[in-house]
């Protein structure tokens, strides 16, 4: 009986022994690898360590973005003991609300960055807090040392070093680099092993440098011009393009309201897009060149065609005024682009015809993006093909109902500048590796016109740009250049009107080298000059000669001739109310030119005005009427637009008081009455519920877009 106790006590026992045997078999050959793998997952961590971004240069190698010493914060959370204790104390030293800090630092993870670029104030204040689990580290950070100049094109990063805008963004994977690994131990409480160190399992690769065709010196020029050009006239927005014709190479792209990279986050929304690639205008008659060129390729017109200008056109039965009620009389084909013929400019599109017309849009790459190095980029609207109607056609012709980029605009007229040659528009010019190879970038380019139709065409624009064109004052003091103005209405069918002033213009000709295009939104009449003042030729063509001046000289392209002596300003004399024979006189004595416009006997007002300084040799402008010196008789107003009602009282020599919007249902004194030049005329507009059949209403009644007044 005893011995039978111990036997099985002795049996109880060694089946529990084989169970532990068992276990522990199964734990060392069967689970023990993975419990080894978890327990050094634990131990182990795995970090990744940021690579040097590239530089961003400019075409002189000189640093437009670049990486600068800064100082890391960071923290280890499971050391942290008060994560709400330590954010108040934070808080009021990094500017950061209390609430973001103290998520951050009882985030998930073992490892948070607080703060990636902190002052040397703000690491000794923290530092003297002694506050657990908070780290510093050494680190880079990106820097813009131009500012605000070369923004649209430069871009910035965000928080975490990605590019977000410009060439920051379009190039970020190259000038990212590729980041390393590292390791290191931590302890159960999941703290560093000071004792392993951090061991680095793959070391970061810089990235490459990017070098840009944009000149440093012409992106200050351009920034400065714009910024005169658009706070000058209290505009609300303004650009400027420099290019090479011959290569679509950018020069210098500004703009105004503009960013300053190294504080984007606080910049208002509208400065932050690039307003020459992400916004389209519609462009008036600076898109006139294209349509030009199009109707000489098509042999729709020649050199030898010649149109009558009387004012305006009937087009489907409708008569569209153009902003020269008496129009100009037969023109030249060259002339109707040097006096911006709005009316041989609707003979050409229709003479083209839809078809022709939209093909040719396709040609100039304003249908599609031009590929531009940059992000976000924009195209051309219109009416869609199947939808669109004459009126659409006639109108478009001079640069209205269709809206196109400032770059497609510059890339275009570019075309017709290098002899045909369409270049894709960019601003790279080479990749730098971190050791210096350079790779030198390539873009497409392809011939879209004959070199004869680029020639033909680019004869039209050198009449532009002088004496009898309408921008006689955009000429360059020793070189050749070619150009056209424009003035487009923003927005047909806002009761407050918004306008865009246009010059675009190349230099030397028959051989472009550079090519500049401004723009500016909304000017404003800030000289009390008479009439409206917001076309091309007074905002900014007179800002044109000294910006090209300053780009043909820092380029280094000399004269073509020699360059005059610098003259003495001289005052200009007050020609209203004389007579033209008499003006001509009182002109030639003060050593300027007089162009008259109109075939009155009296000059009824002028530009520039009476005391403004102007070089000798320079051209004055004047409008003439034929009613007796000192006298005007009012004319009928009712049912006019405020621009026809303006220019009819201009051409008599009274001065407009408009109220209201729309249409003048209104005047005093009433049509006939005899006033003194300068006298006041009152008219009150109103927008009618129910529009009679004009342009506009018939073609929204179509589907068409509405229709708008032509300016040059």
């Amino acid at each position: 009986m005893r011995l039978g106790r111990l036997t099985i006590l002795g049996l109880v026992f060694s089946a529990l022994a084989a169970i532990l045997l068992i276990r522990l078999a199964e734990v060392q050959l069967v689970i023990g690898p993975t419990l080894a793998a978890q327990g050094a997952a634990e131990v182990n961590r795995t970090i990744s360590l940021t690579p040097l971004r590239g530089e961003i240069l400019d075409s002189n190698g000189q640093p437009l973005a670049l990486e600068t010493p800064a100082t890391l914060i960071y923290v280890i959370t499971p050391e942290v003991t008060d994560a709400k204790g330590e954010a108040t104390a934070m808080a009021p030293i990094l500017h950061v609300p209390e609430a973001t800090l103290q998520a951050e630092l009882s985030a998930q993870g073992w490892y948070h960055v607080i703060e990636r670029a902190a002052t040397a104030a703000q690491v000794n204040a923290l530092k003297q807090l002694f506050l657990p689990g908070i780290g510093y580290t050494a680190e880079q950070v990106r820097k813009y040392p131009d500012g605000v100049i070369g923004q649209p094109v430069v871009g910035w990063v965000s928080g975490s070093q990605v590019g977000i805008a410009g060439v920051e963004q379009s190039y970020n994977q190259i000038l990212s680099g590729t980041p390393g690994q590292a390791k290191v131990k931590v302890d159960a409480l999941g703290q560093p092993l000071p004792s392993y160190g951090i061991q680095v399992t793959r070391q970061p690769i810089p990235g490459k440098s990017v070098q840009l065709t944009i000149n440093g010196t012409l992106q200050a020029y351009a920034q400065a011009t714009i910024t005169a050009d658009v706070t000058g006239h209290k505009g609300t927005s303004g650009r400027i393009i420099i290019m090479d014709p011959s290569n679509g190479a950018i020069l210098a792209m500004a703009q105004y309201p503009t960013v300053n990279p190294n504080q984007w986050q606080t910049a208002p929304v509208q400065a932050l897009a690039n307003q020459s690639v992400q916004y389209a205008y519609q462009p008036g008659s600076i898109f006139k060149p294209m349509v030009a060129a199009l109707a000489l390729m098509d042999h729709v017109a020649t050199l030898q065609s010649r149109y009558y200008d009387p004012g305006y056109k009937i087009v489907d039965g409708l008569k569209i005024h153009t902003w020269k009620r008496n129009g100009y009389g037969w023109l030249s084909f060259d002339g109707i682009l040097a006096y911006s013929s709005d009316v041989g400019f609707m003979d050409l599109g229709l003479a083209l015809g839809l078809n022709n017309f939209y093909a040719g849009l396709h040609l100039f790459h304003l249908d599609r993006p031009t590929g531009i190095d940059l992000p976000g980029e924009a195209t051309g609207v219109w009416p869609p093909l199947a939808s669109a109607n004459i009126l659409d056609l006639a109108e478009m012709s001079f640069g209205q109902t269709l809206a196109i980029t400032a770059i497609q605009e510059a890339a275009a007229v570019a075309s017709i500048a290098d002899g045909g040659v369409w270049h894709t528009p960019h601003v790279a010019q080479a990749i730098i590796s971190p050791n210096g190879q350079k790779q030198t970038l390539t873009f497409p380019s392809k011939r879209i016109l004959p070199t004869w139709v680029a020639t033909d065409e680019m004869q039209g624009m050198l009449q532009v740009v002088s004496s009898q064109g309408d921008a006689a004052n955009a000429e360059v003091a020793g070189y050749v250049v070619a150009g056209k103005t424009g003035t487009s209405q923003l927005s047909p069918r806002a009761k407050v009107q918004t306008y865009m002033a246009s010059f675009i213009g190349v230099a030397p000709v028959p051989n472009p080298k550079v090519l500049i295009l401004l723009e500016v939104n909304n000017p404003q009449n800030v000289a009390n000059q008479p009439g409206y003042y917001y076309y091309g030729d007074q905002v900014v063509v007179p800002t044109f000669p000294q910006l090209m001046s300053n780009v043909l000289r820092v380029l280094g392209i000399p004269p073509q001739t020699p360059v005059p002596a610098p003259v003495v300003a001289v005052s200009v004399p007050n020609l209203s109310g004389v007579a033209v024979s008499t003006a001509q006189a009182d002109a030639s004595l003060f050593g300027l030119h007089l162009q008259v416009s109109g075939t009155g006997q009296v000059v009824s007002n002028q530009f520039p005005t009476a005391g403004a300084q102007v070089s000798v040799g320079s051209t004055l402008r004047v409008n003439t009427t034929s009613v007796v010196t000192g006298q005007g008789v009012v004319p009928d107003l009712l049912g006019l637009t405020m621009r026809q009602a303006a220019i009819q009282l201009s051409a008599v020599g009274l001065t407009f008081w408009p109220h209201g919007a729309g249409l003048a249902v209104s005047q005093t004194p009433t049509a006939g009455t005899k006033l003194a030049a300068g006298a006041p005329v009152q008219v009150t507009f109103t927008i009618p519920e129910a529009p009679a059949p004009t342009v506009s209403a018939a073609k929204t009644a179509r589907g068409g877009s509405a229709a708008s007044p032509a300016y040059p």
